[in-house]
């Protein structure tokens, strides 16, 4: 089999409703869609974040690319090993686009899921987590209110969508967030495991001033408060509760370097940042070794990213915490198979050979145009 064409598409889709953290708010997410078809004629899907530089790097590599067979995966990413030497998280981004979408083409011409290709199933059913942060109504509010609007936005999440993890999206001011972890503590009253990630917003003389706080509710873990390893480490030091990050350890270098310095329990995978299916795979090897846990960290993907999450999930048992996904949020997909229904507070794996989702030629269409009209979303 041979890679005979490649198509590139840039989409828009809006969110349902404007996500806030502590670097900024967005309106839409802006992905970038990868088709790879064959002399066999199967084609291949894949996504992956970013617009215009990712799809611009995939364009630049497509002469390298075209007549490769897409079923010899570990050979196609040593060819392209020197992309994210030069290119950093958007190389890791092209990569991961291509080779999601061989992995997708390895599933088709099997006739088997990529769980299967992945070794099999651990679980059928992903335990994900729900997801509260900071809305245009609670615009204004600060202190008690807005911890208490916080706290009732967690229970109706736990409500509607059973979720057993609830994670809260964290700010520039660590009072407030603790504050808010307070309240949705105690408006669940104990029974839901609860998460913050400031995404290292927070002073380390904060975040240790905190943590008695932290540590009197059910927390889940402790999700990069304070930026770096050394700082990291300095904090669990302290903690009586896992930390997890997907901020300092973000490739395989940092892994035994983390481990020595003890500054991380819990390591977020996401197949786009570590450059495809096959590299997350190593990282859980390496995780299961030195006994460290994994979930999957969520980056605004949409359906055929978050099908790719589900299957590495599925297929690894070492991934033991509930995965995160903002596709609730988004509101439209390019995907005919919906992957937004909550319920139980899990997501089924899709059943179909390879990724087992198609794209709604419609929808990809409506949000390339939108992409086209826009820009790439910030």
């Amino acid at each position: 089999m041979r890679i005979t064409e490649i198509g590139v598409t840039i989409v828009n889709v809006p969110l349902s409703v404007p996500f806030s953290s502590s670097v900024g708010t967005r309106a839409a997410t802006t992905r970038t869609v990868v088709r790879l078809k064959t002399d066999e004629g199967l084609e291949g899907i894949g996504e992956t974040f970013r617009g215009r530089p990712t799809a611009h790097i995939i364009e630049t590599l497509l002469p390298q690319i075209t007549g490769l067979d897409p079923l010899n995966i570990e050979a196609l990413l040593h060819k392209f090993k020197m992309v994210p030497f030069f290119y950093g998280y958007v190389g890791f981004s092209a990569l991961t686009g291509i080779e999601m979408a061989c992995w997708d083409l390895l599933g088709k011409a099997s006739n088997q899921p990529l769980a299967v290709l992945l070794g099999g199933y651990a679980r059928k059913e992903v335990a994900v987590s729900g997801l509260v942060f900071k809305k245009p109504e609670h615009r204004g509010m600060q202190g008690r209110q807005l911890a208490r609007a916080l706290a009732e936005d967690g229970k109706a999440l736990v409500e509607s969508q059973q979720v057993k993890v609830l994670k809260l999206k964290g700010s520039h001011d660590p009072e407030q967030d603790v504050l808010n972890m307070e309240a949705l503590d105690e408006a669940l009253q104990g029974k839901v495991r609860l998460r913050v990630d400031p995404n290292a917003a927070w002073a380390v003389a904060d975040t240790l001033r905190l943590l008695p706080r932290l540590q009197k509710l059910n927390m889940d873990y402790l999700e990069d408060p304070v930026e770096g390893l050394d700082a990291m480490a300095r904090v669990r030091r302290e903690a009586r509760m896992p930390m997890a990050t997907n901020m300092c350890v973000v490739k395989p270098d940092d892994v035994p370097v983390a481990f020595r310095l003890g500054a991380v329990d819990v390591i977020l995978a996401d197949v786009h940042k570590w450059g495809g299916i096959s590299p997350t795979r190593k990282l859980a090897a390496t995780c299961e070794f030195l006994g460290l846990s994994m979930s999957m960290h969520s980056g605004s993907e949409l359906g055929i990213s978050t099908a790719a999450h589900l299957h590495v999930a599925a297929a690894t048992r070492v991934i033991d915490h509930a995965m995160d996904t903002t596709l609730t949020l988004q509101e439209s997909d390019i995907i005919n198979e919906p992957l937004r229904d909550v319920r139980g507070g899990v997501l089924p794996v899709p059943g179909g050979p390879g990724l087992g989702v198609t794209i709604d030629e419609d929808k990809l269409r409506y949000h390339a145009a939108e992409n086209e009209r826009d820009g790439d979303a910030v």
